[in-house]
């Protein structure tokens, strides 16, 4: 599916964050959500994302793009999108459980300001288990780009992540949990 950039004779083109095929597969859910971080010299206009994405065979939960003015989620909420799984396959290009471009267009693009900092999460509240949860390919090598057959790239600093959203691993507890008695045994020690 090719969806041409939003322009008329005198406007600048509309861009997108733009993930490809390569790296590995990054899990979405209610525990793991993808982020960018974004600043330009210039000014231009953020249309969404164009994501090469799939989801579970079980997938039923809703995925969101936001874009935050700031550094993080706590700043002021610009745009946003909620899919249904419906929706998503439906966009999707291609069966849903396969990697493919998935469109994540706002009602209106957003006009971001040059030398500014802006934030970008894809979150969603599937539970934390592959069948039912969302994937990202490529988020790494995320660009800035016009859609259509010859994207123009938007030279712009971006950073991603991929973040557990507030809830530790096992391992990280188990580790945490394996420190404090070692200390408490230590310090038992010391004290007889």
């Amino acid at each position: 599916m090719v969806f041409a950039a939003a322009t008329s004779a005198n406007a600048t083109p509309v861009y997108y964050l733009t993930t490809g095929q390569s790296g590995a597969q990054t899990q979405i859910d209610i525990n793991h959500t993808t982020t960018w971080s974004l600043s330009s010299s210039v000014a231009f206009d953020l249309g969404g994302g164009n994501f090469t994405m799939k989801d579970g065979s079980g997938t039923f939960a809703d995925i969101m793009l936001s874009l935050y003015l700031g550094t993080d989620a706590n700043g002021t909420l610009l745009q946003s999108l909620t899919l249904t799984d419906p929706q998503f396959c439906t966009l999707h290009t291609g069966g849903c459980q396969s990697f493919n471009t998935t469109p994540f267009n706002f009602a209106s693009p957003a006009s971001l300001l040059a030398n500014t900092s802006y934030f970008v999460a894809l979150t969603s509240s599937a539970a934390d288990q592959q069948s039912v949860a969302y994937f990202i390919k490529g988020q790494g090598a995320t660009t800035i780009q016009t859609s259509g057959a010859a994207p123009v790239i938007l030279e712009a600093t971006i950073g991603s992540s991929v973040a557990p959203v507030g809830v530790p691993e096992p391992l990280s507890l188990t580790l945490l949990g394996s420190g404090l008695l070692g200390l408490a045994m230590a310090r038992k020690r010391t004290a007889a």
